[in-house]
C-alpha cells in the first residue's frame, strides 16, 4: 500500500477497490490542504487486505453548510456510502435486512430519495444495508461432514469441527451443532 498523502477521494476509492482492501476506515477534518485530499494515513507499505488503514481527508478551508443532493446509493457498498455521508458531513445510520437480489454489505434502499436535498448535519439518512439472502439452516445432524461442508461453502457460511467423544453416537457422526433445523441465518 503507497502513501497516499494527497491524493484525491476518487482515486482512494479506486485504489481500496481494485485492491479489496477491507478495512479503511475515513474521517474528514477542516484543513488548509486542498479540499477531498488525504492529509493523513495511518500505515503504508506490506500489509494485508484485511489490515485496519485509517485515512484523513481535508473538508477544505471552510466547511461547506449548504444542501446536498443525495445520490442513489443503491448497490453501493457501505464503504462508498459511509464515505459520502462523511464525505458531505451528513448524518446517517445504517439497518440491515435479508436480500437475495443485493449481496450482502451492499445498500438495498434509502430514507430519502436520490436526488432529494438535505441539509448538511441535519436530516437523518437511513440506508438499508442486505445481509444476503436468508440461510434457512438444515438438519445438521442428519448430514455428514462432506455434506455439511458442501453446504457451507454454497452459502457461504463459516464453519468449525471439533471432536468430541459420545457413547451414543456413531463415530463420524454429528453430536451437537450450534444452530438448529430451521434457524435462519446470515452468510
Amino acid at each position: 500500500v503507497p502513501s497516499m498523502i494527497g491524493w484525491d477521494t476518487e482515486r482512494v476509492l479506486k485504489f481500496i477497490k481494485d485492491n479489496y482492501l477491507s478495512n479503511v476506515k475515513v474521517e474528514f477534518i477542516q484543513s488548509d490542504m486542498a479540499k477531498d485530499t488525504v492529509i493523513n494515513q495511518s500505515a503504508s507499505g506490506n500489509l494485508k487486505r484485511d489490515d485496519e488503514i485509517n485515512l484523513t481527508f481535508s473538508y477544505g478551508e471552510e466547511l461547506d453548510t449548504s444542501e446536498v443532493s443525495l445520490i442513489d446509493f443503491t448497490e453501493k457498498s457501505r464503504f462508498e456510502v459511509e464515505f459520502y455521508m462523511k464525505q458531505h458531513q451528513l448524518k446517517y445510520k445504517f439497518e440491515e435486512e435479508f436480500s437475495s437480489k443485493i449481496k450482502r454489505d451492499y445498500a438495498v434502499k434509502q430514507n430519502i430519495a436520490a436526488g432529494e436535498k438535505v441539509l448538511v448535519n441535519d436530516t437523518e439518512i437511513v440506508v438499508t444495508i442486505s445481509k444476503g439472502p436468508k440461510i434457512k439452516v438444515p438438519d445438521l445432524k442428519k448430514l455428514d461432514m462432506a455434506s455439511i461442508t458442501e453446504w457451507a461453502i454454497n452459502n457461504k457460511v463459516k464453519l468449525n469441527f471439533s471432536d468430541s467423544y459420545d457413547d451414543t453416537v456413531k463415530k463420524n457422526n454429528i453430536i451437537s451443532t450450534s444452530v438448529n433445523e430451521g434457524d435462519i441465518i446470515e452468510q
